[in-house]
């Protein structure tokens, strides 16, 4: 897999996660992606899913900014849109 197929987010203190996109949806003019953890160099390795918003409300060139979503509401709101998507991929939600 290139390295276009992975997201990778750096934390204040340098710590990076690297994140699979799954499914994509838009609510409220953002996107917003399900991606699951993974290690590019471990095949085995199964990771948390994460749900992150674009930080812009339009996509702008090549690269996009995200971060996770921690707000409940938000959460539940743009599960409820991806379920059947990730439900496909034998990811079970409880929206």
């Amino acid at each position: 897999m290139s390295e276009r197929d992975y997201i990778t987010l750096t934390g204040e203190d340098g710590d990076r996660l690297c994140l699979q996109p799954l499914a994509q949806t838009r609510l409220a003019g953002r996107r917003y992606l399900a991606a699951e953890e993974t290690d590019p160099e471990d095949e085995d390795f199964e990771g948390e899913i994460y749900i992150l918003r674009s930080s812009a409300e339009e996509e702008d060139g090549d690269y996009e900014a995200y971060e996770i979503v921690e707000d409940e509401d938000e959460l539940m709101a743009v599960l409820v849109l991806l379920k059947d998507e990730l439900e496909e991929l034998g990811i079970t939600v409880d929206a």
